[in-house]
């Protein structure tokens, strides 16, 4: 047996009062209790056999009866503490210490009480909890944790203790304060403060939300104020912008206590009070809005600033109502994903804020909708609702569109979610209603799949300035909604033959209509085709294994990746993937600068570039362990043949070249068409996820001889021929932006094919009946009704676990992997949880439990597992043996001797201009910086290398940002590239006007090469003082011009 880490407990101690509160500066000298405001309110109630448990491995357990029968434990992570203080002290012949646990965010909570089986669990009452329900009355002392983090534990008793992991200080808490801040909801109780302006006020619960017991001393609040009022007296609107700027620069540095911010608050305000100049204010546009966020978690509300969303129909719809809105996320203490399952009461705290809302001020932001991403990411948009404005939620509906004609409460709240994915707004386009393709065997085969003329798509392209490589380029396929309508159109170059009427741009099948709207006659781009890099999954892995793949084909392919890994620093092999998948100007002028004569001089001396490949490195080395990136592979947008070119079973395939840097990887790699061309021959394709034997297709990819689908590139074309739809057996998929799997490896051919598993198979689960809307249901509510049931009953990534070990568990004892009937149900369990978030049909199923495999341990997660044998256990075992201390070694400390600028250019510094020009230019970086910092806060990315090259971990960073990790994975780079190529744009004019200004009016010749030199020189002056990469913040900014650096403009 493997078997996680046992952290046996070292000190076990006795407490008398446990209370809470936190430090107000780094001395912590001074701590600042919630007693006396909240006992009245939030104490915790008589109690026994009070334990403190102190493990080895630094976490610490609090224990303790309520009542007899309530049994509470307050388990604490170590890295959730931030440090602890012990006071000893005597008392008598007795030693006693008072300890202090300052905690990053309140601790889990569970409670056993004499008919639970097990510990579950607990979130805080509401304000609005019964008094009277012993359930929450044993509860309410967790509402502490509104206004403070840390936990005081007076008069612990023991023996000398040793305690463990660090920091520890032995202090002397001098002082203890009370809160006399705010009220029991955390809100100030100065009259003042309800004078200031609702963004001021959000404001300030926002710094208190960064800084934990900021607003808890009503001296410092009135400070606050004071200095708040006294400038809103000139310009209210400025002190709104500083406080913004303050809150991103907040927001940068972790662990500030409230008087350091208190030092910080006074001089910015001084500051930029005097230079208001320096402020950068962000503007709505229709493709970005400025948003505020909300994150509850089981004990708290945590207020966020604005940031910048993409738009929707939603905010252009009501652009006068945008400072109304806010993002609301449901999610654990530490920002990780919420597992409902875990809970004890979560449903009354979810209950509660979805349905009535979440109070604040005068008023309470209530639920609007949520786009299917961001309602698996548990997230949804509200509406700031006053008294005077109870219909506001309702009226806001109604002016989306008519949804009426759903009958499920799931499926209309999905409906009107699509109101809310993120678009580009295009034009307003004429379009027809066609019928769909439908096969004998009545398969809709053009399943969400529709056409556009050639001209609309290459006017789409410019106006999005959509490239390849630095080239334009025009896509084959764009994901879309327009009207009610959603789905994908792809190119059809003979479009106004086929059209009724003149000036159709769009041909639209029938099934892409969803709901009837006559006002959103734009076309929104959501996404567009392109040719993007993909790899084997577990799953995917699991069912070609089980389908009788001979599994040395998959470990050569591992291998094969490891053995690229160990040569990887010379080449740079790492870096030219990672910016393959990248399209912003950073990256193609890197890729630009791989080509030049002196790049290894260039790239071994930058930092941003020496750290990436470092982290990239260490990432990818990580991520073999359960994926293996394919060369003889793709991941495409399905289209369909309208003009029944290919036969059934039979497919088109015309990638893109690869970019020149990466293009030198593929040397001795035939087939892989690194240089674009048309795939020929047997492929297999899939989507995820893949959990039925059947979910992977062999299909014949073929050329065109009749030069109708020649135009088509980065996509898959698949038949409209077939009996039944293609995408249809993969999983249920269909092609309104479904993504397939491609790959015509040979490794990956010697398996045997099996039967899909379709719609009309699904017959061994039982279903419970969806919620319906009669005919007096209020439209507004479906989002309401549903996100309470779904939040509760949302499975699909635990099914998808228990799959995997039941493949894993099968193979062990000799069994058929994934066709084995647990595994064949599981599957057909996990088809309709993908289906639940439109059918509102729940499965009625208990999950069977089995042993864990040694490769799913997840940070500690699982206690138990064995030593397994199967294919996804070498794989593991392989990447964990592998001997990387040589290639690790060789991306240490970069060099921090700059690259002689002069190789390049001569830059004659003694002139007088080259002052001018390098003022000018330090003010540019000065925005760039700015920008970086706005777009890394907005996005909760901590550097800018980890931004640049894609270094996120998505999973993570779903919870944050309330959308779904697949979501992110588009949206993320997409940003990147909207705002870098902006940057880019404003200094290539920069560079132009200066050139120009010069020659004109100094009457002196200098090149743009010259000038685009001295970014590289004021990047190296700004951070050649800074010891570690992540304190740099801009180290790019010479990026943006690289290609006039070396010549070579882009």
């Amino acid at each position: 047996m493997h078997h996680a880490r046992n952290s046996n407990c070292s000190e076990i101690l006795r407490w008398q009062e446990m209370r809470f509160g936190n430090f107000d500066d780094r001395t912590v000298h001074c701590f600042r209790m919630t007693d006396p405001l909240f006992s009245k309110h939030f104490k915790i109630p008589s109690h026994s056999n009070e334990q403190l448990i102190w493990f080895r491995d630094g976490s610490i357990h609090i224990k303790f009866n309520v009542y007899t029968e309530h049994f509470f434990q307050v388990k604490i992570n170590k890295r959730g503490i931030h440090q602890v203080i012990i006071q000893e002290f005597q008392d008598g012949n007795c030693t006693f210490y008072d300890i202090v646990l300052e905690l990053k965010h309140p601790p889990q909570v569970f409670r056993k009480t004499s008919y639970d089986q097990k510990q579950q669990r607990l979130v805080a009452p509401t304000s609005h909890a019964d008094r009277e329900d012993i359930e929450q009355i044993t509860s309410l002392w967790m509402c502490n944790f509104k206004v403070c983090n840390s936990i005081l534990l007076q008069r612990c008793n023991s023996r000398p203790f040793q305690p463990f992991e660090y920091p520890v200080k032995s202090n002397m808490i001098d002082t203890l304060y009370q809160v006399d801040g705010v009220d029991v909801k955390g809100i100030p109780k100065s009259p003042c403060f309800h004078s200031l302006s609702f963004e001021i006020r959000y404001l300030l619960l926002c710094f208190n939300s960064q800084i934990c017991g900021l607003l808890n001393c009503q001296q410092r609040v009135d400070s606050l104020l004071q200095w708040v009022q006294y400038c809103c007296t000139d310009n209210k609107n400025l002190v709104e912008n500083i406080l913004r700027e303050l809150l991103d620069e907040v927001k940068s540095k972790p662990n500030m206590y409230p008087i350091e911010f208190m030092n910080l608050f006074h001089e910015w305000l001084k500051y930029y009070c005097q230079s208001p100049h320096m402020l950068e204010c962000c503007d709505n546009s229709k493709d970005s809005y400025l948003i505020r966020k909300l994150v509850v978690t089981p004990t708290r509300i945590i207020y966020l600033g604005k940031s910048q969303e993409g738009g929707n129909y939603l905010l252009r719809r009501n652009s006068e109502l945008v400072d109304a809105f806010c993002r609301v996320s449901f999610c654990d203490e530490d920002r990780s994903a919420l597992f409902p399952g875990r809970f004890a009461n979560l449903a009354h705290r979810v209950n509660f804020f979805v349905r009535i809302g979440i109070p604040l001020f005068d008023g309470r932001y209530e639920m609007l909708a949520y786009s299917s991403s961001q309602l698996r990411a548990f997230s949804y948009w509200s509406v700031y609702v006053t008294d005077n404005k109870k219909n506001l939620p309702k009226i806001i509906i109604d002016k989306l569109g008519n949804f009426s004609d759903e009958v499920k409460v799931a499926k209309r709240a999905a409906r009107i979610g699509l109101c809310l994915t993120q678009t580009y707004e295009g034009e307003q386009v004429l379009f027809e209603k066609v019928p769909d393709i439908v096969s004998p065997t009545q398969s809709i085969l053009s399943d969400g799949i529709g056409r556009i003329s050639e001209s609309y798509a290459r006017e789409l392209a410019e106006k999005n300035d959509i490239r390849l490589h630095g080239q334009r380029y025009i896509p084959s396929a764009f994901q879309f909604r327009l009207e009610g309508y959603k789905g994908v159109v792809v190119v059809d170059r003979k479009l106004h033959e086929k059209t009724s009427k003149d000036n159709r741009h769009l041909l639209l099948s029938h099934s892409q209509c969803k709901f009837s709207n006559s006002d959103n006659k734009t076309f929104g781009l959501v996404a567009y085709s392109r040719r993007r890099p993909t790899e084997l999954n577990r799953q995917i892995i699991a069912v070609l294994d089980s389908n009788g793949l001979p599994e040395e084909n998959i470990l050569a392919l591992v291998k094969e990746n490891l053995n690229e890994l160990r040569n990887d620093s010379p080449s740079y092999r790492w870096l030219r993937k990672t910016l393959a998948k990248q399209q912003h100007i950073v990256a193609e002028n890197i890729k630009r600068a791989m080509q030049h004569e002196y790049a290894h001089e260039i790239l071994q001396n930058d930092p941003l570039i020496n750290k990436a490949q470092q982290l990239g490195f260490e990432k990818t080395l990580s991520h073999v362990k359960s994926h293996i990136p394919l060369k003889r592979a793709a991941l495409l947008i399905g289209v369909l043949d309208f003009d029944g070119v290919l036969e059934e079973n039979e497919v088109f395939i015309q990638l893109s070249p690869l970019h020149e840097c990466e293009q030198l990887l593929y040397e001795h790699c035939e087939n892989c068409y690194e240089k674009g061309g048309v795939v020929e021959g047997q492929v297999i394709v899939t989507r995820n996820p893949t959990l039925h034997p059947g979910d992977i297709r062999k299909l014949r990819a073929v050329n065109d001889s009749t030069g109708k689908l020649s135009h088509l590139k980065d996509v898959i074309v698949f038949s409209s021929k077939a009996l039944i739809s293609q995408p249809s057996k993969m999983g249920g998929g269909d092609l309104d932006g479904d993504e397939f799997f491609v790959s015509w490896e040979p490794l990956l051919m010697n398996f045997k094919e099996y039967e899909p598993l379709l719609d009309n198979h699904r017959q061994n689960v039982q279903l419970e009946k969806a919620q319906m809307c009669d005919e007096n249901y209020h439209t507004y509510l479906a989002p309401r009704d549903f996100f309470c049931d779904y939040i509760h009953n949302e499975m699909i990534g635990l099914i998808a676990d228990i799959h995997l070990k039941l493949y894993d568990n099968s193979k062990r004892t000799g069994g058929n992997g994934v066709h084995d009937t647990q595994c064949l149900k599981l599957a057909e369990i996990h088809s309709h949880q993908v289906d639940y978030a439109k059918s509102g049909q729940k499965v009625i199923c208990n999950l069977p439990e089995c042993e864990t495999p040694h490769y799913m341990v997840k940070n500690g997660f699982y206690t138990e597992t064995y030593a397994s044998k199967s294919v996804l256990g070498k794989m593991f075992d392989m990447v964990t043996n592998f001997r990387s201390d040589n290639a690790i070694s060789s991306y240490g400390q970069f060099n921090s001797t700059p690259f002689n600028i002069e190789q390049f250019c001569t830059i004659n510094q003694q002139q007088s201009n080259y002052v001018y020009m390098y003022e000018q230019i330090d003010k540019l970086y000065g925005q760039y910086e700015h920008g970086l910092k706005h777009l890394m806060n907005r996005l909760y990315i901590n550097s800018e290398y980890e931004l640049l090259f894609n270094l996120i971990n998505f999973k993570e960073k779903q919870v944050e940002c309330g959308k779904s990790r697949f979501k992110l994975s588009k949206e993320i780079p997409e940003t990147v590239v909207v705002f870098m190529n902006g940057m880019r744009e404003k200094s290539f004019q920069f560079i132009q006007q200066m050139v120009s200004y010069l020659k004109h009016y100094q009457h002196v010749e200098t090149s743009e090469q010259e000038v685009a030199s001295i970014f590289y020189i004021v990047t190296r002056n700004k951070n050649q003082q800074k010891q570690r990469i992540e304190d740099m913040v801009g180290v790019s900014f010479y990026w943006l011009v690289m290609d006039l650096i070396l010549g070579q403009q882009y």
